[in-house]
């Protein structure tokens, strides 16, 4: 009888070795509030932190050190760091001349918590949207007028990138056509795509 209640007081004993053991690991690691069920989420200065609990949007995270509730929460990061794309493609001017461009787009992300929800590919609709404008601003202008424009900023089509990328939360920060020839000088066509740099 003494050798079963001896046991049963080791194994009590081994148990709570191992709970307060835990606690103190996690009080060790994550303080006190780790201990409460919360989590240390530290944002550094060039993103945001989307946070959703329960699969419902909660918060947007900026820089600095933030402390969550652990349980059903995820945090998704995004870079607010300007990106350049650079993109190659063909268009017909406003004078009908077939036209190869090569242009350069510099975008940053302005609004973290639209960008998750309204995209589930970042690189590509970024890139699809800035294609569409360079085509319409190609369409409104007549070659010489075009090919006049190489290198220089160009304000209306930065503008017409803005509005198009506001809707998953970017902006253009500048925009320029870095080559514009007629398609009679290019061999034949080859696939068009995109550089992200």
């Amino acid at each position: 009888m003494y050798l079963l209640m001896g046991i049963s007081v080791a194994v009590m004993g081994v148990v709570l070795v191992m709970v307060f053991g835990s606690w103190g690991i996690i009080l060790w690691h994550k303080g006190v509030r780790g201990l409460l069920g919360y989590d240390n989420v530290v944002v550094q200065t060039f993103e945001a932190a989307v946070v959703y609990s329960k699969g419902r949007f909660s918060q947007v995270l900026t820089v600095g050190d933030h402390w969550i509730r652990a349980k059903s929460a995820q945090v998704i990061r995004v870079d607010l760091r300007p990106e350049t794309w650079s993109g190659e493609q063909w268009v017909t001017s406003g004078d009908g001349v077939s036209t190869f461009v090569r242009w350069s787009a510099r975008v940053r992300v302005e609004d973290a918590r639209k960008l998750v929800e309204n995209t589930k590919n970042y690189g590509s609709d970024v890139f699809c949207r800035i294609q569409s404008c360079v085509k319409a601003a190609g369409t409104g202008l007549p070659y010489k007028t075009l090919q006049g424009t190489i290198g220089d900023p160009q304000d209306a089509v930065i503008s017409a990138i803005s509005a198009s990328l506001a809707e998953i939360g970017c902006s253009c920060l500048g925009f320029e056509f870095l080559d514009v020839r007629p398609a009679i000088d290019m061999q034949e066509p080859r696939e068009i795509g995109f550089i992200n740099h």
